[in-house]
């Protein structure tokens, strides 16, 4: 399968389209075929070495986080779900890889009749940082409107 990765930090022309092996669902994993990547400030931090994460093993480095597509495979604990149902989600930051034909996602939902596989695969990052930032808000402000000045990133 073909993915973008790079072997060094550094800007955008470190990406590299090459050839890889499938990824394997672990237990609690689905493999997807990607049918659409978010892309967000994580994503470049990391390619550019500006944020390490814990688990540093070395190049080449998968890009990616979040992704949306079909149920391909599952791993043997994953309940609930079927083969060919479509997905969203985070992809476990050991193995990173949405910009990919294929990606196993860690943590994942179905993706409502509604949205489309673009729409989903932009929502994990922003909208748990939302979800995170609306939880941690005070009680009296829950339940209120909310206006949000200069929110023009996914956020």
């Amino acid at each position: 399968m073909k993915r973008i990765q790079y072997h060094e930090y550094g800007g955008p022309e470190t990406m590299q389209l090459e050839e890889v092996d499938r990824p394997i669902p672990g237990p609690n994993q689905v493999l997807i075929q990607v049918k659409a990547a978010g892309i967000n400030a994580l994503d470049w931090k990391i390619r550019n070495g500006a944020l390490r994460l814990p688990d540093d093993s070395g190049f080449p480095k998968a890009m990616g986080c979040e992704c949306a597509g079909d149920i391909i495979a599952m791993g043997d604990s994953v309940q609930g779900y079927r083969v060919d149902e479509p997905v969203f989600g985070w992809i476990p930051f050991d193995r990173l890889g949405g910009f990919a034909e294929y990606a196993t996602l860690g943590i994942f939902h179905r993706i409502p009749p509604t949205m489309s596989y673009a729409q989903a695969a932009a929502l994990p990052m922003v909208g748990a940082t939302a979800l995170q930032a609306i939880s941690h808000a005070p009680d009296q402000l829950m339940y209120k409107r909310i206006l949000i000045n200069g929110a023009t990133g996914g956020v």
